[in-house]
Formats: structure tokens, C-alpha cells, sequence
């Protein structure tokens, strides 16, 4: 098979880059291919580029590691743009979470909607508009897969505004498989869900186990055992008939009941404010490690990561159909939502390409509510891409919790201030 260049966009990312490095060097269709790395930190640059050739080196794996801290250098002739990055980092990520709790909002995750959603989209649109922008002139005929959050928002700008052909990709349906199988106490490879709806607010349409309907057994399970360690997620199947995922963590925030007063701010469901501290003490021991690995003091334990782009990447190039749940532009497939919003829908890969399934029918009471988020995050995307003040004020009005005009006014200045190093588009 034809060798690949593959570009992976925030290398710097080492958990995401050392699993995708895993699977690369395990992938016997793609001996010869070359995998370009970049990242703006020259420090975490190098240590991933290190890291590379010594798990080249340990496996004897035939593949090329380049890296540049800048793209362009590195997007010609490209097969494959992976982008995985986060400006601004954990410090970033702080601020999205406790500004917003001096005006009373508690976010759980704050990545994607909340007025930690709208931050970090303001952060990130332009710049990864601005890759799929020179892959239209570097490599014409490349995919972009993003995996930066928020996923939504992100991928309606690059179809909106690019020609590049974009797919959003999220661990969300494939954890909550995990999560049910466990649940469930049945093997996970027993399982088979199809699933649609947005990012970080999916729902799982059909639930299979070896073929045949597998909500009555949850359903009895859920009656005899009561929900576990996600009340949430099981108290919306109660109300819908359907299980979400992902994580409830991530579900509590598009609806404007689980964190309130009444609830403790989510204590009732087990969750709270997004613990980003704890996020920042686990970094230290993973480079550590990584650092370690990338020397050669200790071996690296090498095996499939799981990984979705590479399981993609492998059915595209040898015509073997997979089934994934992607980010992709609706264009009819999920009729109860706008045409041309991005959704998460599960699709046929194969060497057609990236097929959305039809016929998922969608909760009826979840329609509207998918609906008014998509509607949210497009005015979020356009203040994004324009540097557009009073859009980000309309988009932010829109979000659950915020108290009044002239709080979302202060809140919104106090953010773009806050983030100002970060929002060329806003200068």
C-alpha cells in the first residue's frame, strides 16, 4: 500500500500523541508512511519527536518522524491532519471555569457549552479554521480529524468556512459502551450500539447485545439495581427512553436542572465544579514518565491504543467497514436536526468513505433541545470566526444560569480580558 503522511497538530498532547504513535507503529498498511509533528512548545515539541523515534527504534518500525513548531512546514503533501491542541492550556481552562463561578455558574466540564464552552471556542475556532485553511492550498486532498473541544462548535466553522472536509472525533459513545458493558456485566465486544445526536450529547438510538435489543435488560437492571455512579445519565433515559453519553458530567450541562441551588450545584448527582487542579498534579507524573520513555530508561509498553483515527484511517485505506460515531455536517441524515449543522452520528467507514446511517430516531423530547444548543453554538461559531462581541454576548445569554444582562455583560468582558493573549480575532 501506498505510503501515508500523516500530520498530528499539538503533539504536545503526550497522552493523545503517545497512543497515536502506539497504533501507528502497529499498523502494517501504513510501513513507510511518515508522521510530521507539531507543536508550538519547542519543549513539548521535542519530547514527543524524541519520543517518537525511540518507540521507532524499540519496535523497528518503519516510519519517518519530522516535527516543526510550525505547520506549514509540515502540511504539504499531507494524507491526514490530525489536530489535538489546547491554546491557552490548564491555566486557560481555569479561568473558563472560575470567572463564570463568581457570576453563580458551576460548570462540571466547561469545555464545550457553559460559558467555559464559549471561552474556549473563541480560543480555538480561528486558529484550526486557520489549518483547514492552509490545507486547502497545502494538501488539497487531506481530511481533517479534530479531537479539540468544543468539538461542535469547531467543526460547523471549518465546514462553514473551508472547503477542507473536516470529521470530529470523540471517545464519548465508545467510553459509554464501555461504561454499559460493565454496567451490564456482559463482555463489552458483546455490545453494539448506533447512536446520534451533538457532541457530548448523544444518545444511543440501538442498543444491541449479540444481535437482539438490549434496552429491556437495562431497563430491569436499572429497576433492580438503581443507577450507579451515573444518576444523571439514568434519570434522562427515565425521562427520554434513551441512554446519552457521555459521561453524565458532560450531559448535566446542556440541561439547565442538574446544576442549580436545589442541587447542590450537581452534589445530588455526584459532581461538582470540574476538579482542574487535580488535572494539573497528574501532568507532572505523566511527563515524568513520558520523559523517561522518550530516553530510553525504561521500555515502552507498546499496544493498541483504540483510538478512533486510526481505526478510520485503517478502514479508508483497505476497504475494511467499520462502524464509528463521528462529528460530521448532518446534510439530511438525522432529519429532525438542521441540515446544516454538525452532528455525532454513527457512519460507515470504508473505502467509499465516511457514510452517516440513516433511520436513527432521536428521543422526541431531546429534539428540541439539540436544536436550540445547535442554534447556540452557531452563534458562537460566527463570534468566533469574526471576533464578533455582541454574538459572544448573544451566545452567552443563551447559556443556563447566567442571572441578567449586565452579568453576562461583566462576565463576557472579565473573559475576553482574561483570555486576551489568546483572541487575536477580539484585539
Amino acid at each position: 500500500m501506498p505510503a501515508k503522511r500523516i500530520v498530528l497538530i499539538g503533539a504536545g498532547s503526550m497522552t493523545f500523541t503517545r497512543g497515536l504513535l502506539m497504533d501507528l507503529v502497529l499498523a502494517p498498511h501504513l510501513k513507510g508512511s511518515t508522521v510530521a509533528l507539531v507543536d508550538v512548545n519547542a519543549e513539548k515539541l521535542d519530547l514527543a519527536a524524541r519520543l517518537a523515534r525511540q518507540m521507532i527504534a524499540q519496535e523497528r518500525a518503519d516510519l519517518t518522524v519530522e516535527a516543526s513548531t510550525n505547520r506549514r512546514d509540515m502540511l504539504p503533501g499531507a494524507d491526514y491532519v490530525i489536530t489535538t491542541i489546547s491554546v491557552g492550556g490548564h491555566p486557560a481552562w481555569e479561568k473558563d471555569l472560575k470567572i463564570p463561578l463568581k457570576y453563580g455558574i458551576t460548570q462540571t466540564v466547561g469545555d464545550s457549552v457553559g460559558p467555559g464552552g464559549l471561552s474556549r471556542a473563541l480560543r480555538h475556532v480561528p486558529v484550526i479554521v486557520g489549518v483547514a485553511e492552509d490545507m486547502e492550498t497545502l494538501c488539497p486532498d487531506a481530511i481533517l480529524f479534530n479531537y479539540t473541544n468544543p468539538m461542535t462548535v469547531i467543526c460547523r466553522s471549518v465546514a462553514r468556512e473551508t472547503d477542507t472536509p473536516v470529521v470530529g472525533l470523540c471517545h464519548g459513545v465508545p467510553n459509554t459502551v464501555t461504561y454499559l458493558a460493565e454496567y451490564m456485566g456482559v463482555p463489552r465486544d458483546e455490545l453494539e450500539v448506533r447512536a446520534a445526536g451533538i457532541n457530548h450529547m448523544v444518545w444511543l438510538t440501538t442498543l444491541l447485545r449479540n444481535g437482539v435489543d438490549a434496552y429491556p435488560a437495562l431497563w430491569e437492571l436499572l429497576r433492580a439495581k438503581g443507577p450507579a455512579d451515573r444518576p444523571a445519565s439514568f434519570e434522562l433515559m427515565e425521562l427520554y427512553g434513551r441512554f446519552p453519553g457521555p459521561g453524565h458530567e458532560h450531559i448535566m450541562e446542556f440541561f439547565p436542572w442538574f446544576v442549580t441551588e436545589r442541587t447542590g450545584y450537581g452534589a445530588a448527582y455526584g459532581e461538582g465544579l470540574f476538579p482542574i487542579d487535580q488535572q494539573n498534579r497528574g501532568r507532572v507524573d505523566r511527563t515524568e514518565r513520558l520523559q523517561a520513555e522518550a530516553d530510553g530508561r525504561v521500555p515502552i509498553p507498546v499496544r493498541r491504543s483504540g483510538e478512533d483515527v486510526m481505526e478510520i484511517i485503517t478502514a479508508l485505506i483497505t476497504n475494511q467497514p467499520k462502524v464509528v460515531a463521528v462529528n460530521v455536517p448532518n446534510y439530511g441524515a438525522v432529519p429532525d436536526l438542521q441540515d446544516e449543522a454538525v452532528i455525532e452520528v454513527s457512519s460507515l467507514i470504508d473505502g467509499n468513505g465516511i457514510q452517516p446511517l440513516r433511520n436513527l430516531d432521536l428521543p422526541v423530547g431531546a429534539v428540541d433541545v439539540l436544536r436550540a444548543r445547535l442554534d447556540q453554538q452557531e452563534l458562537t461559531s460566527l463570534a468566533a470566526v469574526n471576533g464578533d462581541r455582541a454574538l459572544a454576548l448573544q451566545a452567552l445569554l443563551a447559556e443556563h444560569g447566567v442571572a441578567s444582562v449586565a452579568d453576562a455583560r461583566a462576565m463576557l468582558d472579565e473573559l475576553l480580558t482574561a483570555q486576551a493573549d489568546h483572541l487575536p480575532t477580539f484585539a
